[in-house]
């Protein structure tokens, strides 16, 4: 597994020792017992992307959850666990600013989804520009949820959800009169 340094919600996760600490962290009052199958607490090399598979398979809090898949996205990008995900390069597209729209789904155990909207700025920009909105709106374009970048303080905007299969949403993502709306289903 090839590790660079990176960060995860603070986290350090440039080790497969460090990603241990974090799972750790996440889990701090839990017997590994109880969470981890037999087959994998049998094994003594246990691979971190086995556990973090399991644990995003069994955890029901959705903030561990998320954490958990970001962590795998940056350790391992294209798991299949975690394919549905999107990135698209906003920049050209909106007011000449450059910034990313990333989507991302994960299975629920219920059979929903969770879905993470989330804009972060490209290129050496360290904060998204002020003012600019991510809006969640259903099919018919009403808003559903909607966040507003910060002056200087905000290096990501995001949103969270759960869907159903097969329901249809929108992104629209605002600066200034430049407005870019993406259409999606589940």
């Amino acid at each position: 597994m090839a590790f660079r340094s990176s960060k995860v919600r603070g986290f350090e996760i440039d080790t497969s020792k460090k990603v241990w600490q974090v799972i750790e962290q996440l889990y701090p009052q839990r017997s590994w017992g109880k969470i981890l199958p037999s087959k994998l607490l049998q094994n003594s090399d246990v691979e971190v992307n086995d556990l973090l598979v399991h644990l995003l398979q069994t955890t029901d809090d959705e903030e561990t959850r998320w954490t958990l898949a970001e962590i795998l996205w940056t350790i391992t990008p294209n798991h299949p666990v975690i394919a549905a995900r999107r990135v698209m390069d906003l920049g050209m597209q909106l007011a000449g600013k450059s910034v990313a729209l990333m989507v991302a789904i994960l299975p629920k155990i219920d059979k929903t989804f969770a879905v993470l909207l989330r804009v972060y700025p490209m290129g050496n920009q360290i904060y998204l520009p002020t003012d600019l909105r991510l809006s969640g709106l259903y099919e018919n374009g009403q808003p559903f949820l909607e966040v507003q970048a910060r002056e200087k303080q905000d290096n990501y905007i995001q949103l969270k959800f759960c869907a159903e299969l097969s329901e249809k949403f929108q992104i629209r993502v605002t600066l200034n009169n430049a407005v870019i709306t993406e259409k999606f289903v589940i």
